[in-house]
């Protein structure tokens, strides 16, 4: 009877034993929860876990470059959330973390010139494209986008990557306008007339090149002619029915008229004075429109209505016609070009050809009953 008793002890000792360990790997050690981070920075598992418990959530989070930390989750794919507070575990796991890659801001400062836009939604490490077109500003050149605003490393689009948002800087170089900027009209010759541009001249149906000048003297160089038999430029220039190249004159600026003292041959003391005048320059109001103002300078022109930016281009003309040719509108606060609008947006004489008289500080543009007159301001 004893010995019968003693099995039966030894028998439930061990049934409860086998029982304890029922689920428990090697042993009595409990179960492994490994972490997978995916590229991230590692995590160390938890072991010893006892079947049917919770687990604590690890800290601190796992890091990775360019990403943030989205969770653990119970496949690779990060389909299914693993919850600290409700999930428990049954088996030795491995939980896998989630990322989503950061996304980054370009701004772009103009300073002081037309806005650009921000490029947004950029990867950690992507390139990003040069925004077009390239910001103006008035009286200067732009020269390229830099890291800082003193513009001095300058962003290559090519190479260089964003890893955070950033603001990159407009640099500008300012443009020096000499004297001779403009168009300039023979008062003898109606359709004669000088186009300074730059460091470029133009004679109208005549002949261009550069020109340099001194306080005194202005220096044409010519590169081109005009060829009243084909209607094209030429390079090839006859020296025996042109004037010299290079061409020295000297000259004298008072106001809007420019007077050029120049010889017509070579080695000759024959000189022929040539007076030009500019009557387009400087700010001018409308009869149009109460703060309608035209604002020309050289060639370029700024047309406001309203007191309002409204078109901006160039104009060009001779002694009797001018001709306005707006290149861009302004639109939702900044200048776009003309071709770039939406199609229920227009600008009414984008391009227009019109006769003109001048009397005193007044200009009159076009003939018809109801003449566009315009004052000095």
């Amino acid at each position: 009877m004893k010995n019968t008793l003693k099995l039966i002890g030894i028998i439930a000792i061990t049934a409860i034993t086998a029982l304890a360990m029922i689920g428990c790997p090697n042993g009595t050690t409990g179960f492994t929860v490994t972490f997978d981070s995916q590229g991230g920075s590692s995590v160390a598992q938890i072991t010893g876990v006892t079947s049917g418990t919770t687990i604590t959530t690890p800290t601190p989070d796992p890091t990775r470059s360019g990403h943030t930390f989205g969770g653990w989750f119970k496949e690779a794919v990060c389909t299914n959330a693993w919850n600290f507070g409700s999930d428990t575990v049954t088996s030795n796991i491995t939980l896998y973390a989630k990322w989503t890659a950061d996304t980054y801001t370009v701004s772009f400062d103009s300073q002081g010139g037309s806005s650009v836009d921000p490029i947004s939604g950029i990867s950690s490490g992507a390139t990003i494209t040069r925004p077009t077109p390239d910001p103006t500003r008035s009286g200067h050149t732009f020269d390229g986008w830099f890291k800082e605003a003193a513009c001095t490393n300058q962003w290559n689009f090519e190479t260089d990557t964003v890893t955070s948002s950033i603001t990159l800087y407009a640099k500008w170089v300012e443009v020096t306008v000499s004297p001779f900027e403009g168009t300039w009209i023979n008062n003898v010759v109606n359709t004669r007339a000088y186009i300074f541009n730059g460091n470029n001249f133009t004679i109208i149906n005549q002949s261009k090149g550069t020109f340099e000048y001194t306080d005194t003297e202005l220096t044409l160089t010519f590169t081109e002619v005009f060829s009243n038999v084909t209607g094209a430029w030429t390079s090839e220039w006859d020296p025996e029915s042109m004037p010299p190249n290079p061409t020295v004159c000297s000259y004298t600026i008072s106001g809007n008229e420019l007077s050029l003292t120049y010889s017509l041959e070579y080695d000759s003391e024959e000189y022929v004075t040539e007076i030009l005048t500019k009557p387009f320059e400087g700010s001018w109001s409308s009869s149009l429109g109460i703060e309608n103002i035209y604002e020309f300078s050289g060639n370029n022109l700024v047309y406001y209505v309203m007191g309002n930016p409204y078109a901006k281009g160039t104009f060009e003309y001779t002694k009797t016609e001018i001709t306005f040719t707006f290149t861009d509108a302004w639109y939702e606060g900044a200048w776009v070009p003309i071709s770039e609008l939406p199609e229920d947006v227009s600008v009414s004489g984008a391009t227009s050809t019109m006769p003109y008289t001048i009397s005193g500080n007044q200009i009159t543009l076009g003939s018809n009953g109801n003449p566009n007159v315009l004052t000095k301001q």
